[in-house]
């Protein structure tokens, strides 16, 4: 398993008064290497201080990457869904949705394994 720890490292701009450019120069380039890195399995994102937009950014990249299995998000400003999409804990509404996303996939999976099976 190929994994990469950056936790306890304050890459995200939660909880400063004024936020970087480093911390925004961090956030791209770590987005950058989550949507296109194929090898990395595990992710340990823990207390990196990632505020609400930088956690939807990261979430975002994480969708696109086929690789990752697990994630450590613990002391940012995300939380993982019961899917293990990575998620703003006060989105209860987004949550929802993607629930119901799923369950219309898994619908229409079934649906077409009916049909092919006629």
């Amino acid at each position: 398993m190929v994994s990469l720890n950056l936790s306890l490292n304050r890459l995200g701009n939660r909880d400063r008064a004024h936020p970087t450019t480093d911390g925004q120069l961090c956030l791209e380039l770590l987005c950058r290497v989550l949507r296109r890195n194929s090898a990395l399995e595990h992710i340990d994102l823990s207390y990196c201080n990632f505020d609400g937009e930088e956690c939807h950014a990261l979430a975002q990249a994480l969708r696109e990457n086929r690789s990752i299995v697990g994630v450590h998000s613990a002391g940012n400003a995300f939380t993982l869904d019961t899917h293990m999409f990575l998620v703003d804990p006060d989105d209860v509404d987004g949550d929802k949705r993607r629930q119901a996303e799923l369950q219309a996939a898994r619908a229409a999976a079934a649906e077409r394994r009916r049909k092919k099976a006629l």
